[in-house]
């Protein structure tokens, strides 16, 4: 048995922290919240993806499809489906065309073209599918760890890196889950900051819209009736070299009324052009602001990454579904 300190109480550190409980070990969750999933792990799609998301990106594409699948193996009851899932070409300025984009995914087998039907009016698109990917219930998953992880987490722990040293001397094994926030690591990265917007559905039927392929949109389920909407183009206010800044210009935005509402219409004048009733199903709910961190790349690919120093062990996550990757990695490299 190994006494293991984890960093972070999102996604890949309650995961981690549950397989290494499930191997015997003793773990404790030091999270500098004051409960999990309100970092990144509590502002994002929720999507679970197959890959239709990554036309241009066959390393992505197969990562989503073996994610899926071990997502819905291992958390099948936190994920819903969702009857009506289109994924829509755009007839303008798309970096692909509808049938460049079908044998792009063809290893995903979507629907033929003939084959997929919509109850909603989209403008502007050449064609679309109707896919099978769902999306995780992040209420459950909350509930879900609590109960998994009760008694193992240690909230409102104001880490820094002094005190991640600190616990490489007090743990035989130090996992920092916090996307490069407390640790260096050897390759270049930036910090985002990022806004988008929730709105509440003023009927219960379930559906989510994605227009492909470039600098477009998704509206996606979020929790019962609000759903998420994420503008490729807008979402990332700002890059930074530090998570420190990133965080600070985040909390000033956060007062800033005249801004989000301006980002707020900007991302709306977008999805009227192709989905002109968004207005007539849809109020707006709240602004979610998030920071995140991403690794330096000119494709789409979203892997985990895996460093070692010493006994810490440190995770830049991917997506939702690369918890896996992270945890056969990180199982190996500790022997267990």
């Amino acid at each position: 048995m190994k006494q293991i300190a984890v960093i972070g109480a999102g996604w890949y550190g309650c995961h981690i922290s549950k397989k290494l409980l499930d191997l015997g070990n003793k773990v404790t969750v030091f999270e500098r919240q004051s409960a999990i999933f309100l970092g990144a792990s509590g502002c994002n799609q929720n999507r679970l993806h197959l890959g239709y998301h990554y036309p241009r990106c066959e390393i992505t594409r197969s990562q989503s499809l073996k994610g899926f699948k071990r997502f819905k193996k291992e958390y099948d009851f936190l994920c819903e489906k969702i009857p009506e899932n289109i994924y829509a070409i755009s007839s303008i300025r798309s970096k692909l065309s509808f049938d460049e984009y079908l044998q792009s995914v063809s290893e995903l087998a979507p629907l033929d073209k003939d084959q997929a039907n919509k109850s909603m009016i989209i403008k502007n698109i050449e064609n679309f599918i109707n896919v099978d990917e769902e999306y995780i219930n992040f209420e459950k998953a909350k509930k879900y760890f609590y109960k998994v992880l009760n008694n193992h987490i240690v909230f409102n722990s104001k880490m820094t890196k002094e005190s991640v040293l600190q616990l490489t001397k007090e743990y035989d094994y130090v996992i920092d889950c916090t996307w490069g926030e407390l640790s260096d690591f050897s390759f270049p990265r930036h910090y985002e900051s990022n806004l988008f917007h929730l709105y509440k559905k003023k009927n219960n039927s379930k559906f989510a819209l994605t227009i492909m392929d470039g600098y477009f949109f998704s509206i996606f389920p979020w929790q019962k009736e609000i759903y998420s909407l994420t503008n490729v183009k807008n979402i990332v206010l700002k890059k930074f070299k530090s998570f420190d800044e990133s965080l600070k210009y985040n909390q000033r935005l956060r007062s800033d009324l005249s801004f989000i509402k301006e980002h707020r219409l900007a991302c709306e004048k977008q999805v009227v052009r192709f989905y002109p009733d968004f207005h007539k199903h849809f109020n707006y709910f709240e602004p979610r602001f998030s920071n995140k961190t991403k690794f330096e790349n000119s494709d789409d690919s979203r892997y985990v990454i895996i460093e070692r120093d010493g006994n810490l062990i440190k995770v830049f996550s991917g997506k939702i579904d690369t918890v896996f990757d992270a945890e056969d990695k990180i199982i190996t490299e500790l022997n267990l």
